[in-house]
């Protein structure tokens, strides 16, 4: 892969050594290392992001076993209108040219964006 771009990165040499996850992955895991962070954590996510589970996992994790009360309490996940990184289209699908823009100003301003206030990441993540 490298060799097609042109370039070379250890870390991803060091990534393909490691397939499975072993104590290379440990110290770079923030799901190992909860309970050592004081402050609270915002998590980002899209409603199509494929790595929407870590997203989920983090903001669960931190808000079960973060350090502090004002880590558990405090930390927030936001899911918006887009893919993995904030975007207006995924796929075919358009959301339109202010999509982002409205949802984020909604969320930051406290103004309804749709969902109820109870939704909760675990409830979210249920089929």
């Amino acid at each position: 892969m490298q060799r097609l771009v042109g370039l070379h990165a250890q870390f991803y040499t060091n990534w393909l050594k490691h397939p499975d996850y072993d104590d290379y992955w440990k110290p770079i895991d923030v799901e190992e290392v909860f309970e050592k962070i004081p402050i609270p954590g915002c998590t980002f996510g899209g409603w199509f992001d494929i790595l929407l589970q870590g997203s989920l996992h983090g903001y669960e994790g931190m808000s079960k076993k973060g350090k502090t009360a004002l880590a558990r309490q405090k930390s927030q996940m936001i899911i918006g209108p887009w893919g993995h990184g904030v975007s207006r289209k995924y796929r075919d699908f358009d959301f339109g040219e202010q999509a982002t823009l409205i949802f984020t100003q909604r969320r930051c301003a406290g103004t309804t964006t749709g969902l109820r206030a109870s939704t909760t990441a675990s409830r979210m993540n249920r089929r």
